[in-house]
């Protein structure tokens, strides 16, 4: 409880100094960084090829700032060309290869070790004289290990790792393992941290787990994090957070310019997703995930409503969940003048009495007064200037008004005809399993999902198909901004 009570008292530190408008500090980043604490000398990084186990490593080397890499499977020129960290730490200098004799002059910089013919004694040689020429712990990487371990028996093997283990401590050394062997093994049991590396599938798409094994000293709250091997760099990605409105300090929004064809969601990662933004007329199916809450997708609906209207469009919201229309109008009045919001924004609701021009009761009844009473304020919001319209939809309360729940589907049918000939753009949010899925994914022309994985926010694409990617939400400038990151 104690090792938990402190890993939590850091968390927050850094949370506060970060700001309030920022994004908390990730828990997987955390403890991504206790594998360089003092009580970790001895790391194991296991998994199969093409997970990232080397990127890993070098990229631990680099934030630990001093030690040497000892690769027994790829000489230094080919290892620059392969991962971009090293090839930097290359042109700055900072690796330089060096012989068996391991004549390490300079403590504070990296060294990079050729080992593809060498034996064990000759990685017993260098951890010895590696540890006695630096006055300071290196780190020292054994990429991979496996190659060295294959060629003795199971005792020679054991013997040699323990000889390695104390040598490391007697000299203040550290070490990381670097294996492809997945099953456990004699290494398992004598170092201070195992993780494990997962190339997985989810939906039939590229998934990066990292697993946390066993670290000494420190508690594991979550067993599995994301990463991605985007730019080179091992990435863990955030955790899934959600900020208020009131976390924050508003600003005014800045929007991005709608094309000649397409509509913009008002972030230049989701637009660089769709392939330039939304076309013009085009209907668009967001699915939730079935362990989503009923916000997770406002961040993403804020931007593309505030967009429409900083290009003098206008917005239709019938929400999700059935909020109070106050609320939703309040947070609009945070990013725009007053007389902006009342004539480009309206919210369909079902119980509120508060007289409001944004606010648009919906009637129970039949399919065509509900059209009737939609139709007619989107007329009035778009005006002689026919402005370009932008509606959210939020079907539970659609289907929960009408009184045959047959006619939301007619509803969603009408809305993809209206959208070909208006230009406008429709968004429907539908949750995972319901019942007018089907119709909705036939009528659509794009098909989005949300989902949670290792409480980590994912947006792909079903029509057209997409591969995995990250979700955060920043409002560090005050309005909510999309961002997103590859899994690859």
């Amino acid at each position: 409880m104690r090792q938990e009570a402190d890993y939590i008292s850091e968390k927050r530190e850094e949370e506060q100094q970060a700001g309030p408008s920022q994004k908390r500090i990730s828990t997987g980043k955390l403890l991504f960084r206790s594998l360089l604490k003092p009580q970790v000398r001895t790391i194991l990084v296991r998994g199969e090829p093409g997970t990232g186990k080397t990127t890993l490593a070098i990229d631990l080397l680099s934030q630990y700032g001093r030690g040497v890499y000892v690769s027994t499977r790829v000489s230094e020129h080919q290892l620059s060309l392969q991962n971009h960290t090293v090839g930097n730490l290359v042109k700055r200098g900072l690796v330089r290869e060096i012989n068996l004799q391991m004549d390490v002059a300079k403590a504070q910089e990296l060294h990079f070790a050729d080992f593809r013919l060498a034996s064990a004694e000759d990685i017993l040689q260098a951890v010895i004289t590696s540890s006695k020429e630096s006055p300071v712990e290196p780190l020292i990487v054994l990429d991979s290990w496996d190659t060295i371990a294959k060629k003795l028996d199971p005792l020679e093997k054991m013997k040699t790792e323990q000889s390695l283990l104390v040598i490391a401590e007697a000299s203040n050394a550290r070490l990381l393992f670097v294996s492809e062997e997945i099953g456990l093994t004699s290494t398992d049991y004598i170092v201070d941290a195992v993780v494990q590396l997962e190339d997985t599938l989810f939906e039939n798409r590229r998934l990066r787990q990292i697993i946390w094994k066993k670290l000494r000293g420190s508690s594991i709250p979550q067993r599995s994090y994301l990463y991605s091997l985007e730019g080179g760099k091992f990435n863990v990605l955030d955790d899934s957070f959600l900020p208020w409105p009131e976390h924050f300090e508003s600003s005014a929004f800045a929007p991005i310019k709608d094309g000649p064809f397409y509509y913009s969601s008002g972030s230049a990662d989701l637009d660089a997703f769709l392939g330039g933004g939304f076309r013009r007329g085009s209907l668009v199916l967001l699915e939730l995930g079935r362990h989503l809450g009923d916000y997770w997708h406002v961040p993403i609906a804020r931007s593309i409503e505030a967009n429409f209207i900083a290009n003098n469009g206008c917005t239709l919201i019938v929400p999700l969940g059935n909020p109070p229309p106050k609320i939703i109008k309040e947070e609009f009045q945070t990013l725009f003048d007053k007389k902006v919001v009342n004539n480009s924004l309206r919210i369909v609701h079902r119980n509120s009495r508060e007289k409001d021009q944004c606010f648009v009761k919906l009637p129970r009844g039949s399919l065509q007064t509900m059209q009737r009473v939609i139709t007619s304020n989107i007329r009035g919001m778009k005006g002689k200037r026919n402005r370009p319209c932008f509606y959210f939809m939020g079907f539970e309360l659609i289907e929960s008004a009408l009184s045959e729940g047959r006619n939301s589907s007619a509803m969603g049918s009408m809305l993809a005809q209206g959208m070909k000939y208006s230009g406008d753009l429709t968004l429907l949010v539908v949750r995972e399993g319901s019942p007018m899925m089907n119709e909705m994914m036939n009528s659509c022309d794009v098909h989005l999902k949300l989902d949670d994985v290792d409480n980590t926010l994912l947006l792909y694409s079903v029509k057209p198909r997409s591969e995995l990617y990250h979700v955060k939400y920043d409002y560090a400038a005050g309005c909510p901004k999309i961002c997103l990151v590859p899994v690859v």
